[in-house]
């Protein structure tokens, strides 16, 4: 039923260039290849797991610089969780202080903020662009903002290009999906594989790869100040298990069960995403006693879903254990009550992001 994203929930367009907005084949065709390239070239393997902990080492120590005083984590985490995927897209990191850093970061707080579903550019994207591009709007600073980050992936892109077809590495996003257009040239297939989507894919990424991860680890800190009790225990956990300086490969979390249900009940408590993203039905369907027409938006409600006592007892609450058996092993996931990033397979993969920063900043006191 679900065919792709709503034309103009991702879009602040430029020259007709979209974000994520397609629906059908060819939005099925994208999301499979990305999906399919993160996997080979980094998710679950022990160089983007290094990768990962040398950023959160970074973030360590300067938490350890302040000294314990209160400290606004949201830029420094932004850029820490964001450099993540930058080391898959374009095959680097963009360390603190390199100016398309700030371009990368400008571009993923503008494509935020007019990604809102409340946002005016996501009601009237056309108009709004128009008037911005005038400067006659408060949308002028975030559509600059949006079309640094657009053309910075566009001369990315256009400099990989430059390297000879047969030296492209297929670990960094960039190379491989030029490697995939060049396969299917002149071959006559029917497909979407061009260089407006592969920009447009790589600033799907690096936003949706960058935000949830910051928004989520800022939920999960605050859930430990608020519940002291189950930051004993992970810190109990974590401890009796790793020790200090200890690490975990992604693929042996089920060491750490309780640190990892508390991840699973955060992402459960305060949905990063309550509203999902809006789809839209590729036939006539009937959910219960609604009809839903072809063409029809469909907006999954992730945040009802849960809080809702039929599967969650006394949902307001925050309780890890939901997810611990009696003998306090992980309960597998329900996809029919639980979807924090609506489904699939890179739930689990942005969840080894969360687990890295947590097991490691245990030692910041």
């Amino acid at each position: 039923m679900i065919a792709g994203s709503y034309r103009t929930l991702f879009c602040m367009p430029l020259d007709r260039k979209r974000f994520a907005g397609h629906n059908g084949s060819e939005w099925i065709e994208q999301r499979r290849f990305a999906m399919k390239t993160l996997k080979d070239i980094g998710i679950g393997r022990i160089a983007w797991e290094s990768s990962v902990e040398s950023e959160v080492e970074d973030f360590v120590q300067l938490l350890e610089q302040q000294g314990g005083k209160p400290y606004d984590v949201h830029d420094p985490l932004s850029t820490s969780v964001s450099n993540n995927i930058t080391s898959i897209i374009l095959g680097k990191p963009l360390l603190r202080g390199d100016p398309r850093r700030a371009i990368v970061d400008g571009g993923i707080e503008g494509a935020i903020m007019s990604f809102s579903s409340s946002s005016l550019a996501s009601l009237f994207p056309f108009l709004m662009q128009f008037l911005a591009k005038l400067g006659l709007s408060s949308h002028a600073d975030t559509f600059k903002k949006v079309s640094d980050f657009h053309n910075f992936i566009k001369s990315e892109m256009e400099r990989r290009k430059k390297i000879p077809s047969d030296e492209w590495n297929e670990e960094i996003f960039i190379d491989g999906y030029l490697k995939e257009i060049e396969k299917i040239k002149g071959k006559g297939m029917k497909t979407w594989f061009n260089e407006n989507n592969l920009t447009g894919s790589s600033q799907a990424l690096l936003i949706g790869g960058s935000d949830t991860s910051r928004t989520f680890l800022c939920w999960i800190f605050l859930a430990m100040a608020a519940y002291p009790e189950v930051q004993k225990n992970v810190q109990k956990e974590i401890d009796a298990i790793l020790g200090k300086d200890g690490k975990l490969p992604w693929s042996e979390r089920a060491k750490l069960p309780y640190t990892y249900a508390t991840l699973l009940e955060t992402n459960r408590w305060r949905s990063i995403t309550p509203l999902g993203v809006l789809h839209c039905a590729s036939e006539d369907t009937k959910i219960g006693q609604y009809d839903i027409p072809k063409g029809s938006s469909v907006l999954p409600n992730i945040y009802s879903l849960h809080n809702d006592p039929k599967y969650w007892k006394v949902p307001d609450s925050f309780r890890p254990e939901r997810f611990l058996d009696k003998n306090g092993c992980l309960i597998p996931t329900r996809l029919d009550s639980y979807a924090p990033f609506s489904l699939g397979k890179i739930v689990l993969n942005f969840s080894f992001i969360y687990e890295t920063y947590v097991g490691r900043i245990k030692s910041v006191r």
